[in-house]
């Protein structure tokens, strides 16, 4: 009787474990829980790419004033669509300095768990010759990864909420919310990305939300694209003046050709065009 008794216990046991371990395996593997650091999302969640736009490619500090004038212009579109990608470069570098470079900076670090489940990255970085301290928390909720960063300043501010966001699993798509500076920390960016991993296509967009400015609604909107001819594009939207830019161009090393839409600068609905970088990018009548 006894051994009767000792081999349905064992039988029993035997199947709980069989029950119970899908359970427990399935709960090790999820990002973010334990032993699983969630992904970090894309740099390119946060930097958008301007590079294709930089006009110190093409003018050297040599050229004479009359070689200068000439290149303005013969490429009106190229530059119009130059600048108004530089205004928002500018601004973006100089507001999110800090934000930007303690998010680059996670990427050479590893996380590790806090008691709430969450997982750490912590480390310094510098801004400006000064020291910050980055603590970015991610832990998953609901089937998404929450994310926290707080920063400090040497000598400064402590601990200071600088941007909050939200990703998905697989780290294609998400949110960043960023306040703007922790002398005045009110809402200040949204910014929505995403990517599609199976063909390099993906996408991000800024958009001010600062309560009770003329800006507030403001936007650039970048994106690569399978397309053709032109397979980039930049949305730069001014709220207050209702004007959308719309600006397409090849991204091939060797090409760079593109067109620029702007109805308050050019005063029509229609495409203003430039040619290859081969040719000087110099303005062209659109295909």
């Amino acid at each position: 009787m006894n051994n009767l008794i000792q081999h349905r216990m064992g039988v029993i046991a035997l199947l709980l474990f069989l029950v119970l371990m899908p359970a427990c395996n399935k709960d090790s593997t999820e990002p973010g829980q334990q032993g699983n650091p969630p992904e970090l999302p894309p740099l390119s969640s946060m930097l958008i790419d301007f590079s294709d736009f930089d006009t110190t490619a093409v003018l050297s500090p040599a050229s004479a004033p009359m070689e200068l004038a000439l290149v303005l212009q013969t490429q009106r579109n190229w530059r119009w669509a130059a600048l108004n990608v530089g205004v928002w470069n500018l601004a973006l570098t100089i507001t999110l300095a800090a934000p930007v470079a303690s998010f680059v900076e996670a990427f050479n670090h590893t996380p590790e768990q806090q008691s709430d489940g969450r997982w750490l990255w912590e480390y310094n970085f510098f801004v400006a010759g000064i020291r910050h301290t980055a603590k970015l928390y991610g832990g998953a909720d609901n089937n998404e990864i929450e994310w926290q960063m707080l920063i400090s300043r040497q000598g400064g501010y402590t601990d200071f909420e600088w941007y909050t966001g939200e990703s998905d699993l697989l780290a294609t798509e998400g949110a960043w919310h960023l306040k703007r500076s922790p002398n005045n920390p009110t809402p200040f960016l949204e910014i929505d990305w995403e990517r599609n991993l199976q063909n390099d296509t993906a996408n991000i967009r800024y958009t001010n939300v600062t309560p009770g400015v003329n800006e507030n609604g403001d936007f650039i909107f970048y994106g690569i694209t399978t397309d053709t001819p032109y397979n980039a594009f930049y949305r730069i939207f001014d709220q207050d003046a209702d004007n959308l830019i719309i600006i397409e161009w090849d991204r091939t090393p060797q090409q760079k050709n593109g067109r620029i839409q702007d109805p308050r600068f050019f005063q029509d609905s229609e495409w203003h065009c430039w040619d290859t970088v081969g040719n000087g990018l110099v303005d062209i009548d659109c295909p």
